[in-house]
């Protein structure tokens, strides 16, 4: 047979199953962009998806659906819509085929029982005790990861097949051939060597009686480990540590370094906010020793321009992708497991019904008419929300504060005079 008619009746049959599949499961999700076969809804993304997702929102609402290759998906516009979801248990599972490189254990692509212990462990853990292990900047452990993971990230490097095959069942065997999944997996695995190493030397020198830090108490947790507590039980404990200790590392290293960096370009733009938190620091604090956690009540200014940062950078403009655990009936609609679920955080960061003038960087709009911090604002997610929330939300926001207002203290950032204007380009995530 030639071969011609051999590509045209297999394309007619994936045409078909497609078709068919999308006819079975749509009637269901809410209405969505005519999705094509094979790609879906994919071919609509281009180089920004959270402003093609944003603009969308306009024609179908704040909930609507988004097929993803051989997925069902689900949009979720605006702080209202994304609270409300992820408030429930139902959309906090994770969509694992999605995941840059496949592995078991830790927190942050791990769902269910196991996701709910080792996330409560962690949370109680950090609060009472602390992270423990402190790197240098000139550490050069540090800066062989760094390298390692600015070079897996860069988005230009990312080739259209590789983006297509986090979303298309048949190219998923194909991921750890390419370059970028390569990339990531080397950055993984020196990562987790560099961990299990600081994991031995805690080993050699533990005592039970006097837990020092996060890994003293994780150590401690597997050592009095039950079948109650299959996630530290027998070798799992000692699997999943590492793994835990991964996810913490990045992020605490690469999303707050860039956070910063974006604050300080900010600043360098906007001259007046910049002298107004000299200003304040000055006032408070003085030029004799450096900013501390406990004059952040009186630093109000300056707490609004880190929120200010942190919604004009957005980091992760659609998070993490979520995954329903089971049929959910969200906004009139009936959600089946297993769909993934997106949450725009762009659409609630940047909406112009909440901020009036999104596109400024504007600190005031989180002070109250007295000069007091406005603590608490709905549609500022930049850590997302709800039982998936960034674990390392309050270590982050100790850290820009105390490395913007010490910068800040003693430096003053401007563009170079003799390069083209100065604007903030983002390299979102």
């Amino acid at each position: 047979m030639d071969l011609s008619w051999l590509v045209v009746a297999a394309v007619f049959l994936l045409t078909l199953a497609y078709c068919l599949s999308s006819r079975n499961s749509n009637g269901r999700l809410p209405p969505g962009p005519r999705p094509i076969p094979i790609l879906g809804n994919l071919h609509l993304l281009g180089d920004k998806p959270h402003l093609v997702l944003t603009a969308l929102r306009a024609k179908f609402g704040d909930v609507y659906s988004f097929k993803l290759g051989s997925y069902n998906g689900v949009v979720l516009n605006g702080h209202e819509a994304i609270r409300d979801a992820l408030t429930e248990s139902a959309f906090s599972g994770r969509h694992m085929e999605s995941a840059a490189f496949p592995r078991q254990g830790g927190i942050v692509l791990t769902e269910g029982k196991d996701w709910a212990e080792q996330r409560r462990f962690t949370l109680k853990t950090l609060r009472d005790f602390g992270f423990g292990e402190r790197f240098t900047h000139d550490d050069p452990r540090v800066h062989k990861l760094i390298g390692l993971l600015n070079i897996a990230i860069q988005s230009e490097s990312v080739t259209v097949l590789e983006k297509l095959s986090f979303f298309i069942a048949w190219l998923h065997p194909l991921k750890k051939y390419m370059k970028t999944i390569q990339q990531m997996n080397k950055f993984m695995e020196e990562t987790l060597k560099m961990m299990r190493d600081i994991i031995q030397n805690h080993k050699e020198s533990f005592q039970q009686d006097q837990l020092r830090d996060f890994i003293d108490v994780y150590l401690n947790e597997i050592e009095h480990a039950t079948e109650e507590t299959p996630t530290f039980y027998g070798g799992r404990g000692e699997h999943n540590l590492p793994v835990v200790l991964f996810e913490m590392f990045i992020a605490g290293t690469e999303t707050t370094a860039s956070s910063l960096t974006y604050a300080l370009q900010y600043l360098a733009v906007n001259d007046d906010v910049q002298e107004k938190m000299y200003r304040e620091i000055k006032n408070v604090v003085g030029s004799t020793r450096r900013p501390a956690l406990t004059d952040r009540e009186k630093l109000p200014y300056c707490e609004a321009t880190i929120y200010e940062a942190l919604r004009h950078s957005n980091l992760l403009p659609r998070s993490l992708p979520h995954k329903t655990t089971e049929d959910v009936i969200f906004r009139g609609y009936v959600i089946p497991k297993n769909t993934i679920v997106i949450p725009n955080l762009h659409s609630a960061m940047r909406d112009p019904t909440v901020w009036g003038d999104p596109e400024n960087f504007r600190p005031e709009r989180f002070l109250t008419v007295d000069g007091a911090l406005k603590k608490h604002h709905d549609a500022l997610l930049p850590f997302s929300f709800g039982k998936r929330i960034c674990l390392g939300e309050s270590l982050a926001r100790d850290q820009l504060f105390l490395f913007l207002t010490s910068l800040i203290q003693q430096f003053c950032f401007k563009p170079d005079p003799n390069s083209p204007k100065l604007t903030v380009e983002l390299r979102l995530m």
